[in-house]
């Protein structure tokens, strides 16, 4: 993603959490589009407990979402965007370990990791964007935040179905169950998916200190 040239005013380091908010979204698009094929064809479960158990990680968001932006406004957004994506990367990447046999326990658990590392993730960041921008630059910089985010998943939509074509193939060479291939494909794609949320995070550590609203 490149910074525009005709609205420095918006704060240009700031562009770094934009780029950062459509990586880790990618990530987490990626990673939430492919749960509930795992949970209906992989597991064979019903769409009422697919949805029970899914229902994790929003619940998970819902929790840290107020509290991360009430934090962000006293020490930055930071610590706290850096917290959110190692959370999201460690939830996407115990979500590859998920296997034909796995609990519902070792379900909701990287579910609700991923929640809570998104709730944690997307309030300050966007928070930093807004508080870099100038007044007359709010909506500019709102709908730019929401194109972003919109586009990661829907990247990572796109990202995923490759990978996991491309995988089934590969593991449909050696296997000829079709619930086995679509688990080897489905733990393959979420290595790459996690790897993602890790690499992002050096964002996170190497932008500058936001800044803190004074109460």
């Amino acid at each position: 993603m490149q910074v525009p040239s005709n609205n420095s005013s918006l704060g240009q380091h700031r562009w770094l959490g934009l780029e950062r908010q459509w990586w880790v979204l990618l990530a987490v698009g990626a990673g939430l589009f492919l749960v509930p094929f795992y949970l209906i064809q992989g597991r064979n479960f019903s769409p009422s407990l697919a949805g029970l158990l899914f229902s994790a990680q929003p619940l998970g968001m819902v929790l840290t979402a107020p509290i991360s932006g009430y934090l962000s406004d006293r020490i930055g957004s930071r610590l706290l965007s850096t917290l959110g994506t190692l959370i999201v990367a460690a939830g996407l990447f115990m979500l590859h370990y998920l296997g034909p046999a796995s609990g519902e326990a070792d379900i909701l658990l990287p579910l609700a990791l991923i929640g809570l590392g998104n709730g944690f993730f997307i309030s300050p960041n966007a928070n930093a964007i807004m508080s870099s921008s100038p007044a007359e630059r709010q909506g500019v910089a709102a709908g730019i935040v929401s194109t972003a985010r919109n586009l990661g998943m829907v990247f990572g939509v796109a990202l995923t179905g490759a990978i996991l074509s491309l995988r089934s193939v590969e593991w449909a060479r050696s296997l000829s169950d079709p619930q086995l291939i679509f688990i080897g494909a489905f733990q393959d794609t979420l290595l790459v998916v996690a790897i993602i949320a890790f690499l992002s995070t050096s964002a996170s550590m190497v932008r500058g200190p936001a800044r803190v609203r004074k109460a």
